[in-house]
């Protein structure tokens, strides 16, 4: 992404589901700036955002639409328009001119989130022009846009890459008027990040305990098959050696801050039993649980295990 020497100007490459969206942004006439343009016409699309004051749009073919705070106008490729500023409030306003490419990549995505831009970007694309209200939010983003520009500071690019994503979609919303999507729950919770979050996160509330790959798939309402693949891909491991290397955190953690016996240890990290939790210790960090635990507290603790009595002397 680049910034120009103006703080109100910026171009970027966005990526959607399955759409690049180049876009550049620019304050076509800052602070009230009285203007009279000619008729023209561009090759890519158009978007205008009034900032403030009011001025009449002429489009060929058209009868005049007069402009406020507020406004919203999409303009196809090749249609010849000009601008003219109201002499008694002068406009403000900023300029997207931005052109779309499908994405080379999109298998991963799903097909929702595929389907949702292209219903909107249809309905747009199909349209000569388009005026509306600033219902989503776009003067908003374009505050957002103006201060990123102005601070400067590092990961501000990134900030006004994602404002100028929403606004673009904030305007093609205000646009189409679709209905609300019933699906769209199923669709969000569906989505592969948040598919991710919901398993790990049960599995690391429910380590402890007697867990199996068809058990945790089963109270996700996942097939085994799909949640192993969903682990795989997005953690780089397998569901039983996740689930290990929780246990062994915990068993090391229990190990360093508590007295608790090797049998105790293994049952509160969820292992069978003492031995096969010695064994595994000692294969994955090349020492036993005793010696890690006599690193930890610089000497061997007292071997305290709440289910075992000491005979007496």
């Amino acid at each position: 992404m680049r910034k120009d020497v103006s703080p109100f100007e910026a171009s970027a490459r966005l990526h959607w589901s399955w759409l690049s969206v180049d876009v550049t942004l620019y304050d076509f006439a800052p602070e009230g700036e009285f203007l009279v343009s000619i008729f023209h016409s561009h090759n890519f699309l158009e978007l205008l955002v009034v900032q403030s004051g009011k001025a009449i749009l002429h489009i060929e073919d058209e009868a005049p639409i007069a402009l406020e705070s507020g406004s919203l106008v999409f303009l196809n490729q090749h249609v010849p328009h000009m601008i003219e500023s109201d002499l008694s409030e002068p406009l403000s306003t900023y300029l997207i001119l931005f052109s779309l490419s499908p994405r080379s990549q999109t298998e991963k995505i799903p097909h929702e989130w595929v389907e949702d831009e292209m219903r909107i970007l249809d309905a747009m694309l199909s349209s000569r022009f388009l005026c509306g209200t600033d219902d989503c939010g776009c003067l908003h983003e374009l505050e957002h846009i103006t201060q990123s520009s102005q601070t400067r500071n590092l990961g501000e690019l990134v900030k006004i890459k994602n404002y100028m994503s929403n606004l673009l979609m904030g305007a093609f919303q205000s646009f189409t008027r679709f209905p609300i999507r019933r699906d769209f729950d199923n669709i969000l919770l569906n989505a592969p990040i948040l598919n991710t979050s919901r398993i790990t996160r049960y599995i690391r509330e429910h380590f402890t305990e007697n867990i199996s790959l068809t058990s945790v798939a089963e109270s996700l309402f996942y097939s085994p098959r799909q949640c192993q693949r969903i682990i795989q891909e997005s953690l780089g491991i397998s569901f039983s050696d996740y689930v290990t290397d929780l246990r062994l955190a915990y068993a090391k953690k229990l190990l360093a801050t508590t007295g608790y016996c090797t049998e105790k240890i293994a049952e509160c990290a969820g292992f069978k039993n003492g031995k096969s939790f010695t064994r595994l210790f000692q294969a994955r960090e090349g020492i036993t649980p005793y010696r890690y635990r006599k690193e930890q507290a610089g000497r061997a603790p007292r071997d305290v295990c709440p289910n075992r009595t000491r005979a007496r002397p």
